[in-house]
This record gives C-alpha cells, structure tokens and sequence, in this order.
C-alpha cells in the first residue's frame, strides 16, 4: 500500500475570457479558499461576485494587502473578470483615481445596469457551477463595452509599452505622444488611478515576479532585478518593500510556496477596508506622483 498524499486543489483557478472581450478583459477566475493569502497589485480593475450575493467593483491598488474569508464565513468563495490596464475606464464610466484602493458595490457605481447584473446572478440556483457566473457577469459587461466610450490610444500605448519593458523611461512616452507632463498624468490618473511613473513601478515589479516564477533559473535575486529592469537590487528593495511590504527574497519565496499572488490572481479587493470582510491594510499614504522618471 502507498501513501499517496493527493495535492489541495489551487485555491484560484483562471477561465478564459469569452474571444470578442479579449480585447477588454485579461483573464476571469474562481476563488475557493479557507485561508489568507497576500496580494500584489497589477494595475488592474475587476468586477467581482462573493457568496454573500453582493458584485463589486475593485478599483486598482497601490500597495499590496492580505485578504482572508468574509466574517462569519469559513470559506471565501467569488468569481470575478479582469479588465486589462486602462479598459475598465470607459466601460465603467468611472474615472479610476475615484475609486482607487476602494471595492463599490456595482449598483453604486453603475446604477440600474448593477442591479439588474445583481438581480441575474442571485437567480441562478444555489449550487450553480461557478463558471455560469463567470459567463453571466461577461455577458453584461459585453452590452457595458457596446455602450460605453473607446479606450484612450494614448493610456493604451503607455500600458502597453511599460508592460513589455517596464525600464523605459515614462518622459520618452511623453515625447512619442506629443503630450506634456501635465496631460499624461491627467489621461493616466483617469485610466490607471495614478499617474504613469506609479503604473511603471508597478508593472516592474509585476515583470520581476514573473521573472522569479521559474525556480529552476538558478538566477540570484541581483539578476532578477537587473533583468526586469531595477537600476540594481537595493531598488528593487525600495519597490517591494513600498509596493508589497515585503523584501524581495521573502516575496519570491512567499511566491514559490503559493502563499503570494501573481499576475493571474485577483487583487486585494472584497475584504477589509470596507468593513465586508477580514483582510488588512498598512497603507499609511496615497503616493503622489513626482517628475517623469
């Protein structure tokens, strides 16, 4: 006889966005969960479903926070779908530095469109796969996009470009656009929630976690920063530290163990600092934008 120990299933699970809302969406997800877990922001916005019946919206984040099952509940069970970088804006039609770092109910938000996504969810019957909830929530942001105004070319070329290579310089993007300092913060602030030189930041650190993923590299952490685009590991350190609370060994270990979230998990968004559930806060300060880097 064999002591086979059988894994605990992953208590976030990614499903595919439906093809005509890729454009739009990263990713959608399920969450099964009985234990806290630690979240890193990633410059996006989702709307999501809890067992409790409610639907928010989670506005991006500016330092990462923990998260744990809703009071009273020994599980957190949610759905939500994912907004790429700068699309939740003109979908929403919400400027996003009015609720950065907050979770809203959809119904405050979108009014009658959120009651009526509320409404749909809570008929569906107790026990329904989670994935139908998934494809409901899509639905209703397909008539959102439909109805809703373009992405900004400009907010969409800066997501883009400091994704693919987080150590360029924001000031260059400022150029290639032909906008001043005072204009691009303005489009970004309403985009992102914060200005370019934060949503860098922020997707760099991103790039190093994803760099740190592979544990069979062999590469040490002075590696990881340099090639994700940090001046040296000291700023590395800086931004893990402001941005996630934690160093960057303990971060990547954190990662490996899967006790931190990635790129593919969703944001510290349904629990703790609107009093709906059981995660904490140490952000102490809303950062301010300085120069173009």
């Amino acid at each position: 006889m064999t002591d086979e120990r059988l894994e605990p299933p992953p208590w976030f699970r990614a499903v595919a966005v439906a093809d005509d809302l890729e454009d739009r969406l990263s990713v959608a997800w399920v969450v099964d969960t009985d234990v806290a877990h630690d979240l890193v922001p990633d410059a996006s916005v989702d709307v999501v479903w809890l067992h409790d019946g409610s639907v928010r919206v989670c506005g991006p984040e500016v330092e990462g926070w923990t998260f744990q099952p809703l009071d009273g509940l020994e599980r957190l069970e949610a759905v939500g779908v994912r907004f790429r970088p700068g699309h939740a804006a003109p979908v929403l039609g919400t400027a996003m530095d009015e609720i950065r770092d907050q979770r809203v109910l959809v119904e405050d938000l979108l009014g009658a469109d959120g009651r009526r996504l509320v409404e749909e969810l809570g008929e569906l019957p107790e026990g329904a796969p989670l994935e139908r909830r998934v494809a409901l929530i899509q639905d209703h942001i397909r008539r959102w996009v439909a109805e809703g105004s373009h992405v900004d070319p400009a907010v969409d070329h800066v997501a883009t470009s400091l994704a693919d290579d987080p150590a360029q310089r924001v000031d260059g993007l400022r150029r290639e656009l032909d906008l001043s300092e005072r204009q691009l913060l303005r489009r970004c602030t309403v985009a992102f929630g914060y200005g370019p030189a934060t949503l860098r930041r922020i997707l760099r650190l991103q790039r190093f976690l994803t760099l740190a993923d592979d544990p069979h590299t062999g590469r040490s952490i002075a590696d990881l920063a340099h090639q994700a685009g940090y001046a040296d590991q000291q700023h590395l350190a800086r931004d893990t530290k402001a941005i996630a609370r934690a160093t960057p060994s303990d971060l990547v270990a954190d990662r490996l163990a899967g006790t931190v979230s990635d790129p593919s998990t969703p944001p510290g968004g349904w629990s703790g600092q609107d009093g709906y559930g059981g995660g904490t806060s140490t952000r102490t300060a809303t950062p301010q934008e300085g120069p173009l880097p």
